[in-house]
């Protein structure tokens, strides 16, 4: 009881709302805790006695994060991480990949988010799959002013230097991949360094 207490207590001072989900960002030079009982990630040094605290760090000109803390340190695909309901969720932006950072025999692991894992994740998202792109176009069919959806990479692609045309909102800035969608109309996700390389088309209507 008191532990479950506890955690609810937790969610509500480290969540921020977000438009689809409530999360809490991890940056640059910032601790978080993870509890090898409960399993579970918060943003309180509060959490239990056992919690590891972990620092984040950015890498590279890739901004590719790295943690440490008191037995070590490990590094990530990822460039951005939010704590979600007691979870670590790390996104690749550059290649709109998703991961849950897990604690199995005393390390830490990066494991890579299914489309169905992602698509609970984000329930009030449409998820598309890259793989979706028939012949590089998909079709969303919008009946809201405003349509939200997430690009969820399931190939080899990689997507680096790649944008919007044209630019659309992003529901969170550190989500790349989370986007809205304009009420009609063409968007193309193309790179923007090599007009020879493979785009892709959203149709909505």
């Amino acid at each position: 009881m008191l532990k479950a207490a506890l955690i609810i207590f937790l969610l509500l001072i480290c969540a921020i709302p977000a438009n689809s989900i409530n999360f809490e960002g991890v940056y640059d030079n910032e601790k978080i805790v993870f509890s090898p009982s409960a399993n579970y990630w918060t943003c309180s040094e509060m959490f239990s006695s056992d919690g590891i605290i972990l620092t984040k760090h950015v890498l590279n000109s890739e901004k590719n994060s790295n943690y440490t803390y008191k037995c070590g340190e490990f590094n990530l695909t990822s460039d951005f991480e939010f704590l979600y309901e007691g979870r670590l969720i790390g996104v690749d932006n550059n290649n709109l990949k998703f991961y849950e950072i897990i604690y199995v025999n005393n390390k830490f692991e990066e494991i890579p988010l299914s489309y169905n894992q992602l698509q609970m994740l984000f329930t009030d998202v449409d998820v598309i799959k890259i793989s979706d792109f028939s012949s590089g176009t998909y079709t969303v069919i919008n009946n809201n002013e405003k349509k939200e959806i997430i690009l969820y990479n399931d190939t080899d692609e990689k997507f680096n230097n790649y944008a919007f045309t044209p630019e659309l909102s992003i529901i969170n800035k550190d989500i790349k991949a989370d986007i809205v969608l304009p009420k009609r109309g063409k968007v193309i996700f193309a790179d923007i360094s090599d007009k020879q390389s493979k785009s892709y088309t959203i149709k909505v209507k």
